[in-house]
C-alpha cells in the first residue's frame, strides 16, 4: 500500500490540537473555574458539565451517521473541517464568560447551555477528523505510524492545554480577566487547527451503497472487536477524566503543590511524548493488544499508587508523574491505532464503510465517560463538604484522593481486562484486507 508522506502525517496531526486543547482545557480547568471563580455551587457546576456531555454523546452517533452520507466537493469528512471551524472557536471562547455577580440559576443555565454549543461544535470537527485515520491508509502499521504523529500533537496540545492557561490566567490579579484572555488565545488556536488536515489530507472514494439506521445499529452490534474496544474505552476515558478532573484539585488543597502544578503537569506530558515512539515500536514488534496491556497495566499501578503520596512527598511526586507519563503515551497511542482495524472488520461482514457511525459511538462512549467522571465528582465534592478557597476538611480531602487515585486505576484494569478478549492481531487483519480486496 501506498505510504502517507512525513508532511501529511505532521499536518494530520496537527489537526489533533483543537480536541486535545479544548478537551484538556475543560477537563482540568472548566469544573474548577465555575466553583472556584464564579462560586457556582460544586453540585450545580457538575450537573451541567454532565448535561452537556450527555447530549453530546447522543450527537455523536448521530453525526457519525449524517457524515457517512455527506456528499460534497470536499469529500465527506473534509468539508466538515472547513466549515466548522469558526463556531468552534467562538463557542469555546463563551464558557469563560462568566459573571460572579450573576444568580445561581443564571451560571448554572449559561454553562449548560454554552457548554452543550461548544460540545456540537466539537463534535462536528471530531468525528470527521478521527474517521480520515481509516481512511488514509489500510496498512496495519502505518496506521499505527499515522496515530503516533495525531497522538503526539494530542500531548502536546495535552501539555500546552494545562500550562498556558495556568501562566495566562494567573497573570492576572482579577481571576476573570485572565480567564479571558486565556479564552480569546485558546478561541484563535482551536478554531485554525482543522484547516491542517483539510489542506493535507485526501479521502478515498467510496460506495454509494448505504444501510438504514436500523441496519447501521445492527450491524455495529455484531462486530464483537468493537464491542470490546468501546467497553474499553469507556473506563479508560471515564479515568483520563477523573484524573483531570481532580488533579488540580489534588495539587492545590491536599499536596499544597500549587506552584508546582504546571512543572508536574509538563513532566507527565513530556515524558508521555518522549514515550509515543516506543510505544510505537513495541506495537509492531509486539501487536497492538500486547502493547496496550503492559502500557496501560503500567499506568493503572501509577495511578492507585497516588493514594500513598503525602503532603511534602516531592521526590515520590515526581517519580510518580513520571511513570504516569510512560503509561499515558500508551494509553493514548494504542486505542486508536486498533480502531481502524475494527471498521475494516466490519466493512468485511456488511461490504460498507462506515467509519462515520464508529467513531460516533467511539466518541459516545468517550463523552459518556467523561459525563460520569465530571459530573459525579461536582456531586461528591459538595457532599463530601468542599468549599472553595479554604483549608479543606478531612472527608473532602479524601474525596479528592480517592477520585485521583484509586478509582481510576481500577477502571484502568477493568479496561485492560476488555482487551484480553480482542481477537484482531496483525495476520488476522492481513487476511481481512485480502477479502476487502477481492
Amino acid at each position: 500500500m501506498k505510504k502517507i508522506s512525513l508532511s501529511q502525517k505532521l499536518l494530520f496531526g496537527a489537526g489533533e490540537l483543537s480536541g486535545s486543547l479544548s478537551n484538556t482545557i475543560i477537563g482540568f480547568f472548566f469544573l474548577f473555574y465555575l466553583t472556584d471563580i464564579v462560586k457556582l455551587k460544586p453540585a450545580l457546576a457538575g450537573i451541567a458539565i454532565l448535561i452537556g456531555k450527555l447530549w453530546d454523546s447522543v450527537a455523536d452517533p448521530l453525526f457519525g451517521i449524517i457524515s457517512d452520507r455527506t456528499k460534497s466537493r470536499f469529500g465527506r469528512r473534509r468539508v466538515y473541517l472547513l466549515f466548522g471551524t469558526v463556531p468552534l472557536g467562538c463557542t469555546f471562547f463563551l464558557l469563560w464568560i462568566q459573571s460572579p455577580y450573576w444568580t445561581q440559576m443564571q451560571m448554572f443555565l449559561f454553562a449548560t447551555l454554552t457548554f452543550i454549543l461548544h460540545e456540537t461544535s466539537l463534535t462536528t470537527i471530531v468525528i470527521p477528523y478521527q474517521t480520515l485515520t481509516a481512511e488514509m491508509t489500510g496498512d496495519y502499521d502505518e496506521r499505527t505510524s499515522l496515530t503516533g504523529f495525531r497522538m503526539a500533537f494530542n500531548v502536546i496540545g495535552s501539555m500546552g492545554g494545562v500550562i498556558i492557561p495556568r501562566i495566562l490566567t494567573s497573570s492576572y490579579p482579577i481571576a476573570t480577566k485572565g480567564f479571558l484572555v486565556m479564552a480569546i488565545v485558546f478561541a484563535l488556536v482551536i478554531g485554525f487547527a482543522p484547516i491542517f488536515p483539510f489542506l493535507s489530507c485526501r479521502e478515498k472514494p467510496v460506495s454509494p451503497k448505504h444501510l438504514t439506521f436500523k441496519e447501521d445499529i445492527v450491524t455495529l452490534l455484531k462486530n464483537r472487536p468493537f464491542k470490546l474496544i468501546l467497553i474499553m474505552f469507556l473506563f479508560t476515558w471515564t479515568s483520563i477524566n477523573l484524573l483531570q478532573t481532580m488533579f488540580l484539585y489534588f495539587f492545590t488543597y491536599y499536596l499544597h503543590m500549587e506552584k508546582q502544578f504546571s512543572l508536574i503537569t509538563a513532566i507527565i506530558f513530556i515524558t508521555s511524548a518522549i514515550f509515543i515512539p516506543l510505544w510505537v515500536k513495541l506495537s509492531r514488534s509486539l501487536g497492538k493488544k500486547k502493547a496496550y496491556i503492559i502500557g496501560v497495566s503500567f499506568l493503572g499501578i501509577s495511578i492507585l499508587a497516588i493514594i500513598f503520596v503525602t503532603p511534602g512527598s516531592f521526590i515520590l511526586v515526581y517519580i510518580l508523574a513520571m511513570f504516569i507519563g510512560i503509561g499515558l503515551a500508551a494509553a493514548h497511542v494504542m486505542p486508536h491505532t486498533i480502531i481502524p482495524d475494527t471498521i475494516d472488520y466490519g466493512q468485511s461482514i456488511t461490504g460498507v464503510r462506515q467509519e462515520g457511525l464508529y467513531y460516533g459511538f467511539l466518541t459516545f462512549i468517550q463523552k459518556i465517560g467523561t459525563a460520569l467522571a465530571i459530573g459525579a465528582s461536582g456531586i461528591i465534592l459538595q457532599y463530601a463538604g468542599y468549599v472553595p478557597n479554604v483549608v479543606q476538611s478531612p472527608k473532602a480531602l479524601w474525596s479528592i484522593r480517592i477520585l485521583l487515585g484509586p478509582i481510576p486505576g481500577i477502571f484502568f484494569l477493568i479496561g485492560i481486562i476488555c482487551i484480553c478478549f480482542y481477537p484482531i492481531d496483525k495476520k488476522m487483519h492481513s487476511d481481512i484486507q485480502k477479502k476487502l480486496m477481492n
